[in-house]
């Protein structure tokens, strides 16, 4: 289901991989867009994020035309045989310990989607963007993060990987490549990937549109995968928050002072970690007014997704304020409240909606009921980058 494959990858010739690896696409804020461009000609952004707005449709093209140029010029090349690939991420965890966490990359085939399991929603427009680059490229540039429930110790087979290289303080956490192709352990980890489902855990939008593509191509069988267990101990969620702006300050007021079960409330001098500290089935509600709400959800512990937090947010105070509106005009999703609750005090955005992580195991459980989640319920800690390697969609 998940082969060894060659991967598409820098030479020495293209530089370091510090200059060359960056954060998934969705995870690159325009304001981090000229410091890494400027940072190599051949880093991984300037293939898979344009310089302007989602409206421009010519920046396709000019990655196809940068990503031949590499190709030619020998600044990429792709390994001789094919491998498994690995990814050892490090970080410092809340109370100062180090945190490791593991994933398989691999190449799925896509004959075996009905086996993978979304949990999210996904957005037309971020679709239609990935679309359009997988199109005019023909190659998968960002891993789909994959949960594989249960426990198979596939972290161990890094003890005879060779290592590709590393990049440091990528999202405050250190990246290491490595490459497995010893025949033993290539079988091994075939033999363990063959088995039972998958839950998508980033990279709903690049899953679908490479669902599409394959559909429309018929040589376009797979797609580039990173596999971590659900026991692996370095499996971390951090909540997401959702900032809404340009729908005044009178509509958010006057819903949340008739909303039954919106208590105003000081949520204190770090209103997400009071919201955290509390966990699933506590909302925090801030508006640009100044007041501030703790929103309990009494249907948290409701199986599947019916009784996420993030749902409820949606039926009671999302879905109300933008009725009739295009909610991706208004709606944005921050992992750091600090930026978004600046925004808010400085009168740029009208309300904050602050929620709890989720562990894993519910994402698991929705997924596995055929639910789907609102978009961004969940956020995976630290992302799995882009850059090492690239997957041509063709075969």
């Amino acid at each position: 289901m998940i082969h060894p494959f060659c991967a598409l990858r820098p030479t020495a010739r293209a530089g370091h991989p510090q200059d060359l690896v960056t954060l998934p696409y969705d995870k690159i804020t325009t304001e981090s867009l000229p410091a890494l461009r400027a940072r190599s000609p051949y880093c991984a952004v300037h293939l898979i994020r344009g310089e302007s707005g989602p409206e421009d449709r010519t920046w396709y093209a000019e990655a196809r035309r940068k990503l031949d140029a590499w190709v030619n010029g020998g600044l990429f090349a792709p390994d001789p045989t094919p491998g498994y690939y690995a990814l050892r991420q490090e970080w410092a965890g809340a109370d100062g310990s180090r945190v490791v966490r593991t994933a398989i990359v691999g190449a799925l085939d896509l004959a075996q989607r009905g086996r993978v399991l979304p949990h999210e929603k996904t957005h037309a427009r971020a679709r239609e963007d990935r679309y359009a680059l997988l199109r005019a490229t023909e190659h998968h540039f960002g891993l789909v993060f994959l949960l594989r429930p249960g426990r198979r110790g596939l972290a161990a087979h890094l003890a005879q990987a060779r290592p590709l290289g590393s990049v440091l303080g990528l999202e405050n956490a250190d990246h290491h490549a490595f490459r497995i192709d010893a025949e033993d352990s290539v079988a091994e980890i075939r033999s363990i990937l063959a088995e039972g489902e998958y839950v998508i855990a980033d990279g709903h939008h690049r899953f679908a549109t490479a669902c599409r593509f394959a559909d429309e191509h018929p040589r376009a069988r797979r797609v580039l995968v990173g596999v971590v267990e659900e026991s692996d101990p370095g499996l971390s969620i951090l909540p997401t928050h959702r900032l809404l702006s340009g729908i005044g300050r009178d509509l958010p007021r006057a819903l949340l002072s008739r909303l039954p079960g919106a208590v105003p409330v000081d949520l204190g001098p770090d209103p997400a970690r009071f919201i955290a500290e509390r966990g699933p089935g506590n909302l925090g509600i801030m508006l640009a007014s100044g007041e501030r709400y703790w929103l309990q959800n009494p249907l948290a512990k409701e199986p599947g997704a019916e009784g996420l937090d993030v749902r409820r947010l949606e039926e009671l105070v999302i879905g109300p304020l933008l009725a009739g509106k295009e909610v991706e005009d208004h709606l944005s999703y921050w992992r750091d409240p600090a930026p978004a609750l600046a925004q808010l005090r400085a009168g740029q955005a009208d309300l904050l909606a602050l929620v709890a992580p989720l562990p894993g195991s519910k994402v698991i459980e929705v997924a596995r009921r055929r639910e789907v989640m609102p978009q961004k319920s969940t956020d995976f800690y630290p992302k799995l980058p882009t850059g090492f390697g690239y997957l041509p969609a063709l075969e």
